[in-house]
C-alpha cells in the first residue's frame, strides 16, 4: 500500500502536536512544579536564614551578615572589611547558623496542594498559577506562579507570594 507523503507528514505532525512541542505549560506540569518548589526552598531559607541572624546576634548583625548571599559565605565568603567597618565575624559560626537554617527548611517539607490554574495564553505558552505551598506541620501559604517558556525554549517560572 503506498501512502501519500502529505498524509504522511500530517501524521508526522499530528504526533509532534500530541508530544506536546510547542505546547504552552500547566500549573500541574511536573517540570513547573519542581522550579515552584526549588525557588520556594531557596526563597525560604534566605528567611530562615535572617531570621536565625537577628534572633541570636541582633538586627546589626544579621543585616550586614546577609547582604551576601548564602552562596557567598559558602563559596567565597567576604572579608572582614567588606560586611562593614570594624566588624568581626568567624566564618564557621556564620556556616553554622546557614547549616542549622538548612536543617529547619528541609524539617518543614514544602509541598505544592491545591494546584489551580488562574489564566492560560496557549499563543504566549503561559500559564498563571494559584496554590497553597504546605508544610509539614499543616500550616499552608498561598502562593501565586507563573509558567511560560522562553523563544529559547526553555521554561521559566515566577513565584509570588513567598
Amino acid at each position: 500500500m503506498k501512502i501519500d507523503k502529505r498524509l504522511y507528514l500530517a501524521i508526522i505532525v499530528l504526533q509532534f502536536a500530541a508530544c506536546g512541542v510547542n505546547k504552552a505549560p500547566t500549573c500541574s506540569d511536573s517540570d513547573v512544579q519542581e522550579l515552584v518548589l526549588n525557588i520556594s526552598n531557596e526563597e525560604t531559607l534566605n528567611q530562615v536564614f535572617v531570621s536565625q541572624l537577628m534572633s541570636k546576634n541582633g538586627y546589626i548583625f544579621a543585616t550586614a551578615i546577609s547582604r551576601f548571599s548564602i552562596d557567598q559565605w559558602k563559596n567565597d565568603p567576604p572579608q572582614n572589611y567588606e560586611v562593614a567597618s570594624n566588624f568581626t565575624f568567624e566564618r564557621d559560626y556564620v556556616l553554622s547558623i546557614i547549616a542549622e537554617s538548612e536543617n529547619l527548611v528541609e524539617e518543614a517539607g514544602l509541598k505544592l496542594d491545591e494546584i489551580r490554574t488562574n489564566d492560560k495564553n496557549v499563543e504566549l505558552k503561559k500559564a498563571s498559577c494559584s496554590a497553597s505551598l504546605r508544610f509539614n506541620n499543616g500550616n499552608k501559604l498561598p502562593i501565586t506562579y507563573l509558567a511560560q517558556e522562553t523563544d529559547q525554549g526553555q521554561l521559566y517560572v515566577e513565584v509570588t507570594g513567598l
